[in-house]
């Protein structure tokens, strides 16, 4: 699906950026939401994470 992405962005000549899973995914979507337009995450990769009952800090 990456590469498709890719491939897409490329044909319509839209830059794009794939970064890897790393750290907390809340916390990494507040990060990239405040400098880019669209931000793109997959629900299995966010869910595979240990969450807490507790409400997210942001």
């Amino acid at each position: 699906m990456i590469e498709r992405f890719e491939c897409m962005c490329k044909a319509a000549d839209i830059r794009c950026r794939i970064l890897e899973e790393s750290g907390d995914p809340f916390a990494k979507l507040v990060e990239q939401s405040r400098y880019h337009d669209l931000t793109i995450f997959g629900l299995l990769s966010v869910f595979e994470y240990d969450f807490l009952d507790d409400d997210p800090e942001y």
